[in-house]
């Protein structure tokens, strides 16, 4: 080893952010999600970075890069860009937008093979 310290593998809450502007969406459940998705698939640090920085796109706009899932009411999935590994799997994400109270909650994080 090179001696420096790993960084941690959980995601935790850190300190409240106030919002920037009105157009912000509460983000739900993800922080348990992506934990459970890193406990079980240890993903690697640029893959785990990827996943994260996308999901915290989704307080801008939840509805990008993502579709209504047929069937259930509110309920989107979106695969996550740039995820795709050498199995011909794919970072995938599902969750509820609650439009009257603007909130975006987690679902499930987790692999999927192609085609989807």
């Amino acid at each position: 080893m090179n001696g420096r310290p790993i960084a941690s593998r959980r995601y935790e809450h850190g300190d409240a952010v106030g919002h920037d502007s009105p157009s912000d969406w509460q983000l739900v459940r993800f922080l348990e999600h992506l934990n459970r998705w890193g406990e079980i698939e240890s993903p690697d640090p640029d893959t785990r970075l990827v996943v994260t920085a996308w999901v915290m796109s989704r307080h801008e706009d939840p509805y990008r890069g993502v579709r209504r899932e047929p069937g259930f009411p509110n309920l989107w999935f979106g695969k996550v860009p740039n995820t795709l590994d050498a199995a011909g799997t794919i970072v995938t994400c599902s969750y509820f937008i609650l439009e009257a109270t603007r909130i975006v909650r987690c679902n499930s994080i987790g692999r999927l093979g192609l085609p989807l």
